[in-house]
């Protein structure tokens, strides 16, 4: 069985890192998922400003990077593990399509 912990441990990097600057525009806990935080920010106005779609952004490019290592570890998961790393990789994919759609609210960079 292949170390997982280390896995792990990237992906958790990439998702902070990604989510920082999120959880700073929202000024909420830290406890929420970065789409959800994306969402609270934006519920309120009717287009996000600047920085909060550079922060959709960047939390896209780290929820991408997530599922390229979940699709790499399903490549060479066991067949018990396949089916969690599958879910997370729907999982992510529906997130990123979530923050996709914020994104399309943001105004055109000039």
């Amino acid at each position: 069985m292949r170390n997982n912990t280390a896995s792990l441990c990237a992906r958790v990097a990439i998702v902070t890192l990604a989510a920082l600057p999120v959880f700073a525009v929202a000024g909420g806990a830290a406890s929420a998922a970065p789409s959800q935080k994306v969402a609270t920010v934006h519920s309120a106005s009717a287009a996000p400003t600047p920085e909060q779609c550079s922060a959709i952004r960047r939390t896209i490019e780290g929820l991408k990077a997530q599922r390229r290592i979940a699709q790499e570890e399903l490549a060479h998961a066991t067949p018990a593990e396949k089916p969690a790393l599958i879910a997370e990789i729907r999982e992510l994919t529906a997130e990123i399509a979530e923050l996709s759609a914020e994104l399309a609210n943001c105004p055109a960079q000039g």
